[in-house]
């Protein structure tokens, strides 16, 4: 669906100069027209629907809380969702959507069937009692889409920096990758990880990119 409102100004103005004192037979006068400046701008908001088989969420996690001790990396399916695109001229913000994610496909880009048995079991995203999350969208602000995401149950606010491009008729937005604290969700994993020394803990943080594309 796709809705066009119109904002713009139209402003024309025209000036006529003469000089000289007082009109006698052969004076000629000098006219001068300025102006004629238009400008229109376009606003338009449309409605996309989330190509799933087309976008892409990555996830990288840590091993330990040293960044130089490297990380595992994989994907996590979109089930379905969509979002709102506001276009003012060649500027693009995201003004609402969801979507949501299913957990069973999370995987491992390293192929370890025992990491991705290990991220569905209950330690960690308990995919058997919470087979999706969902994010929803809040906001755009400065260059960033800010949302909630609802992983087992409970909220976390995040802001995701990204870029959109809109062309003939399919959107595209580009996730630059973020962290995300996966503290506050109360993980059974992160909550047994951080009993342990320091040294043997590991980052909470998941840090995360994505390529939505919407059509």
């Amino acid at each position: 669906m796709k809705r066009i409102i119109y904002l713009g100004m139209m402003v024309s103005f025209a000036a006529l100069t003469s000089c000289g004192g007082e009109s006698t037979e052969g004076t000629e006068t000098d006219t001068d027209t300025t102006a004629v400046v238009e400008e229109v701008v376009e606003t338009t908001v449309t409605q996309f629907t989330i190509d799933t088989m087309a976008s892409t969420v990555n996830w990288k996690g840590y091993e330990s809380m040293d960044p130089e001790d490297g990380y595992h990396f994989g994907t996590v399916g979109i089930a379905e969702g969509s979002f709102e695109i506001t276009s003012e001229g060649e500027m693009h913000s995201v003004t609402s959507g969801s979507m949501t994610l299913d957990m069973a496909s999370i995987q491992s880009g390293e192929e370890l069937d025992k990491l991705t048995g290990h991220l569905q079991a209950p330690d960690f995203f308990n995919v058997a009692e919470f087979a999706t999350s969902s994010f929803t969208v809040t906001g755009y602000a400065d260059g960033a889409i800010e949302g909630t995401l609802n992983v087992l149950g409970s909220e976390v606010n995040i802001s995701a920096p990204s870029s959109i491009d809109v062309t003939e008729g399919i959107a595209t937005v580009s996730v630059e990758e973020f962290r995300i604290d996966m503290t506050p969700l109360n993980m059974p994993f992160f909550i047994a990880n951080a009993e342990q020394p320091e040294e043997e803990q590991q980052d909470p943080n998941i840090a995360v990119n994505a390529t939505i594309v919407g059509m």
